[in-house]
């Protein structure tokens, strides 16, 4: 049933490409360009939430990741890519403020750090971060796997962000962070929610199918479809225009995944649930598959299979525990994760 609507959606998106009803991003040139939110009485809707998740479809277009910021809202949190040559991401959680008397106020802060090599260039990264205080941990996740690492104790978001600080007014920015932290990237959708969604309920594997829509639980959604204008995009949880600092440029989304590997690949696995034994992985229109990776959920690499150009591949999952596990598939066309149960 489930690979029947996903045929039927990859179907209705070839469609509606065809018909030329196409999506757009926002292009950042990493030095001035910026989107700027500041409707305070939104965003504070998160303060002090227990529960959130925060995600975001970022393609990287340069190399040069050094402390980039990709959101943040000053002294409540903020997502960074790091560094060039390891290509990780963290999440700053800004703690709350302190006055040691003197009126110098001090703010400890906790960084959870994603590993190594997580972070691909020049192709649609889907992040995101995932607080539950029901299993007290907070997550980090790129492309739909757990790249956390290691355990982090779930932590709320501060109640008043600008407590302290006299002067600020605590806005959010895309692609900013402060001096020296802009990032050259191409953007799309971005949502903030006051619950802790379970990953398998995101869409990570498509920037193209992330067709987001405002619910109850959210607190900002921007699509970033608009595919022309200077000055603002649209809130659409909340019906408020965005000023867009500086112009970045609105490009074409089905243009911008014109590089190789961006998560496009469709492929079946079976049997899934495995109760051990082999596995056997079958790619959508006989592409030939060039490598697999299967991942356990803290990100770690327990398996790696040398892949012919064959479009279906059977490997050993013997030895491996019980429990979820993900599998990374590439073709010439693109990769895509998908979840392995082992029983």
């Amino acid at each position: 049933m489930k690979r029947s609507l996903l045929f039927v959606a990859v179907m209705l998106l070839g469609m509606s490409n065809a018909f030329g009803q196409d999506d757009y991003a926002l292009s950042f040139n990493g030095t001035d360009q910026r989107l700027k939110y500041s409707n305070d009485e939104n965003l504070d809707k998160i303060n002090g939430a227990t529960d959130y998740t925060i995600e975001v479809w970022v393609k990287p277009t340069s190399d040069d990741i050094h402390n980039n910021v990709v959101v943040k809202r000053w002294y409540q949190f903020a997502i960074t890519l790091y560094k060039d040559d390891l290509k990780k991401l963290y999440f700053t959680h800004y703690g709350t403020p302190t006055d040691d008397g003197s009126g110098t106020i001090t703010q400890k802060n906790t960084y959870i750090n994603s590993l190594e090599n997580v972070i691909k260039i020049n192709e649609w990264n889907h992040i995101a971060v995932i607080n539950n205080s029901t299993s007290n941990e907070i997550k980090l996740f790129v492309n739909g796997v757990d790249v956390t690492d290691k355990h982090y104790d779930a932590i709320p978001l501060i109640s008043n962000p600008d407590e302290g600080h006299a002067t600020y007014s605590p806005n959010m920015f895309i692609a900013n962070g402060g001096s020296g932290t802009n990032l050259a990237a191409e953007m799309d959708d971005f949502r903030i929610l006051d619950i802790a969604k379970d990953i398998s309920e995101l869409e990570t594997s498509s920037v193209l199918n992330s067709n987001y829509t405002a619910d109850s639980n959210t607190i900002v959604l921007m699509k970033m479809d608009e595919g022309s204008g200077t000055v603002m995009t649209i809130d659409e949880a909340n019906n408020t225009e965005v000023m867009l600092n500086n112009d970045p440029l609105w490009v074409n989304l089905s243009e911008s995944l014109s590089t190789p590997k961006n998560n496009t690949t469709k492929f079946g696995i079976f049997p899934n649930p495995s109760a051990n034994g082999f596995v056997t992985i079958q790619t959508q229109n006989n592409e030939s598959l060039t490598s697999i990776e299967v991942f356990n959920t803290l990100g770690k690499s327990v398996r790696s299979i040398s892949v012919d150009q064959q479009s279906k591949v059977s490997f050993d999952v013997n030895g491996l525990n019980q429990g979820i596990y993900f599998v990374r598939a590439t073709t010439k066309g693109g990769v895509a994760t998908q979840k392995l149960v082992i029983k």
